[in-house]
């Protein structure tokens, strides 16, 4: 028997596994993006790795096949999500 987790962060909630091109991926973390002196939430981020991991060495360098999924919390114009990403 096989148990399903998940993890909620902001109110969004991740399965813990993901299926990409037949091989299953494990949630290995999520992160909140908070945008503006005022903190508005802006989107959750989740990992999905092969083997999961603490060393961010590890997932940098890996060969491994992996997954981000990104859930918005609200309306993002495309210059202001580049200019997220590049802080």
């Amino acid at each position: 028997m096989t148990v399903a987790r998940a993890a909620t962060l902001a109110g969004v909630t991740f399965p813990d596994t993901v299926t990409v091109d037949g091989t299953t991926l494990v949630l290995n973390g999520l992160g909140l993006r908070e945008a503006t002196r005022l903190r508005v939430r802006a989107y959750v981020g989740g990992l999905y790795l092969e083997q999961r991991t603490s060393d961010a060495r590890t997932v940098i360098d890996s060969h491994q096949l992996e997954q981000v999924r990104m859930e918005f919390l609200r309306n993002i114009d495309r210059r202001n999500l580049a200019s997220g990403w590049a802080d």
